[in-house]
């Protein structure tokens, strides 16, 4: 399983931990905030997404995990 004690954020200094962990305390899912992770394949995107996805199924909250592609393939059919 993909979490946030998992990630290496020595190996990924791009990626500031202070960020992640404030991400991970819920505060954008109170203010709506959508959360977006952008970049070049194999970067550790979808890590970092699972990994805040499972800290804020932790706080009790719903979550829905999925891919631009699926995103914009739900809005066209709509």
């Amino acid at each position: 399983m993909k979490t946030l004690e998992k990630w290496n954020f020595a190996q990924s200094p791009h990626i500031p931990a202070s960020c992640i962990r404030t991400l991970a305390e819920g505060g954008y899912l109170e203010r709506a905030e959508p959360i977006l992770l952008v970049g070049d394949p194999g970067t550790g995107k979808s890590h970092l997404a699972t990994g805040l996805a499972i800290a804020a199924c932790r706080q009790r909250r719903r979550v829905h995990f999925t891919t631009v592609a699926a995103l914009v393939n739900q809005l066209v059919e709509a």
